[in-house]
C-alpha cells in the first residue's frame, strides 16, 4: 500500500523547487539523472561516507524547514519521536531532466539499510517520496502482489508525499516531460525504527 499525505502546499513545493534549481552547481551526476545530496543505494560506502559529511550541512542548512515538516508528517504516522539517522545522508533530490526524458526505473524492492551501520537493531523499514516538481506529468508503478504482472500506477501531486512500509516492488514509471528547466524533482528517502530506543530514524 503507497500511503499519500500532502505536507506541502503548491506554494511551498514552488519555493523548495526553486531553492534546489539554485543550488545546480552542487547536483551529482548519476547518468540520465542528477541528485543533491549523497545516497546509500548509488555510493560506495566509503564514497558516501565522505560525501554525506560533505553534504549534509548544505541540505541542512538550505531545507531544515522541509526536514521539520516531513519529520512532523512521519511522527504522526508511526506515532513514534522521528530523527535523522546518526551515521547517514539527510534525504535528498532526485531531479530529473532532459537525459531522463521517457526512462523508467527499474523493478525493484528498497533495501539500502543493508548498506549503512546500525546504532543498534531496527525494524519495519519503510521509504518516502515527497514530490517537489512534477512536469506536466509523474509518478510510481507498484506491485502490490507478486501474483499481479501489470502494475498500479500511483500519480504524484507536488507537495504530497508518497511512502511504504517493508518491501513493496515498485518503479518509477516513465511518464511526463522532465527538462532541465522544469526537471521532475522529489525528495527522497528510507527509514525504520530503532527496536531498543522506539525511535525512527530517516536517511537517503
Amino acid at each position: 500500500m503507497i500511503f499519500d499525505n500532502k505536507i506541502l502546499t503548491e506554494e511551498e513545493a514552488m519555493d523548495v523547487s526553486n531553492r534546489v534549481l539554485s543550488m545546480r552547481e552542487a547536483f551529482i551526476d548519476r547518468g540520465t539523472f542528477d541528485t543533491l545530496g549523497a545516497s546509500v543505494y548509488l555510493d560506495d560506502p566509503l564514497s558516501y561516507i565522505e560525501l554525506k559529511d560533505e553534504t549534509n550541512p548544505l541540505l541542512k542548512h538550505n531545507f531544515d524547514d522541509l526536514y521539520k515538516k516531513v519529520i512532523e508528517e512521519i511522527t504522526s504516522m508511526l506515532h513514534v519521536p522521528v530523527k535523522h539517522h546518526p551515521y547517514g545522508a539527510l534525504p535528498g533530490f532526485h531531479i530529473f531532466g532532459n537525459d531522463s526524458a521517457g526512462h523508467q526505473g527499474h523493478k525493484h524492492i528498497d533495501q539500502p539499510y543493508q548498506r549503512l551501520f546500525w546504532p543498534e537493531p531496527f525494524h519495519m523499514p519503510f521509504s518516502f517520496t515527497l514530490a517537489i516538481n512534477v512536469p506536466d506529468k509523474a509518478g510510481l508503478e507498484v506491485w502490490p502482489n507478486l501474483v499481479t504482472e501489470e502494475p498500479e500506477y500511483v500519480d504524484y501531486t507536488a507537495g504530497h508525499m508518497y511512502s511504504h512500509v517493508g518491501h513493496v516492488t515498485h518503479r518509477i514509471a516513465g511518464v511526463g516531460n522532465p527538462t532541465d528547466e522544469n526537471p521532475r524533482i522529489t525528495l527522497q528517502g528510507h527509514g525504520a525504527i530503532l527496536s531498543l530506543s522506539q525511535e525512527a530514524v530517516i536517511y537517503f
